[in-house]
């Protein structure tokens, strides 16, 4: 058999392969304030886990994956935020990202539940485990539970507020 190269790099297939770990990592060093961490100081492996008190070994895991998603490069040995993470991945940002890791850590997207919502959408629905009603009926009916109303919001206004700016410029 003769092969033929293929007339596209298949990077973006290595992409999602790659992707179900650095999601979990991303938020992982979300919860954990690696971002932050990182924010206030460039770090090495092993000053970032001394720093934020994390396993040496977990550490020299994860910055090298989360360099791999473009959030963080590393320069004569220590890691620096990209502007990416500095403007969705610092709580302090007006653009942070952590509502919207928030409702995905409560409502994980899975192969398995990906398959469900596809083939009985009705009986896949996982609000129904955060709250007995419908939370888009709820929502726009007023009725909404506040925990998930504030949930929701903050995790639109994470979600879009970049691309409101824009439209809000291209408008005027």
């Amino acid at each position: 058999m003769k092969y033929v190269s293929p007339t596209t790099d298949d990077r973006p297939l290595w992409d999602l392969l790659f992707s179900p770990l650095a999601y979990p990592a991303v938020t992982a060093a979300d919860e954990l304030g690696v971002f932050d961490a990182l924010a206030e100081a460039p770090a090495t492996l092993q000053e970032l886990a001394e720093r934020k008190a994390l396993s040496r070994r977990a550490v020299h895991a994860l910055l090298p994956l989360l360099a791999s998603t473009g959030l963080l490069v590393q320069r004569d040995g220590r890691y620096h935020l990209t502007e990416t993470a500095r403007n969705f991945l610092v709580r302090e940002s007006s653009f942070y990202w952590g509502p919207v890791f928030m409702l995905g850590r409560q409502v994980p997207l899975t192969h398995d539940a990906v398959l469900k919502a596809l083939r009985k959408p009705e009986s896949a629905a996982r609000w129904d485990q955060l709250d007995p009603e419908n939370p888009t009926s709820a929502w726009s009916e007023g009725q909404i539970a506040p925990e998930i109303a504030r949930a929701l919001a903050a995790f639109m206004h994470a979600n879009c507020l970049p691309a409101a700016m824009v439209a809000a410029r291209c408008a005027g």
